[in-house]
């Protein structure tokens, strides 16, 4: 049983040993993913995802959850493929590639496991579903996108630019004091 510490996307969780897991069976939209809300604002996908996916797992966490990876095949870029079983010591349990795909924060992608949850996701209009997504993420990627320019790809944070313009607003409001 281990505790997921870093969310590097919303489909990809390192672990405390180091290990990254690739949720199998899933899609997530990449960081500088944007995407159309239901009042036609564009946000971040996949910034959106990391951070919905974070908060959930801190919660869980919290509920006393811990985090059980299945899965011993690796991907190219030797990611663990499986899954992620959050499991409460009450017998309460929790997928959560599941959860996300439920909650309309990635698709159902490379099988059929999660097909069923992504239609009810998009019928109920949940998460990505809510609004408009231009591209699924495999076809964004195909397609040479690249993350915002604003957003840290590796951190989910501000890039350099925005930390850049923040201190020299900061450096013009100390010198009219």
């Amino acid at each position: 049983m281990e505790r997921p510490t870093l969310i590097l996307d919303a489909d990809t969780i390192r672990l405390p040993n180091c290990r990254s897991v690739r949720l199998a069976g899933l899609d997530a939209p990449e960081l500088g993913q944007l995407a159309i809300d239901s009042r036609g604002h564009r946000y971040d996908a996949g910034l959106a995802a990391s951070r919905a996916l974070l908060d959930h797992l801190e919660a869980k966490v919290a509920e006393g959850f811990v985090a059980r990876v299945v899965g011993d095949a690796q991907d190219k870029y030797g990611r663990i493929l499986g899954s992620i079983t959050l499991e409460h010591p009450d017998g309460r349990a929790e997928d959560v590639g599941e959860w996300l795909v439920q909650s309309g924060l990635a698709v159902a992608e490379y099988g059929e496991r999660y097909r069923t949850d992504e239609a009810e996701a998009r019928a109920a209009g949940v998460g990505m579903w809510g609004g408009r997504l231009a591209y699924r993420p495999q076809a964004w990627r195909r397609r040479g996108a690249r993350a915002h320019p604003m957003i840290d790809r590796r951190t989910g944070r501000p890039g350099c630019l925005v930390i850049l313009v923040a201190l020299t607003v900061l450096v013009a409001a100390l010198i009219a004091l």
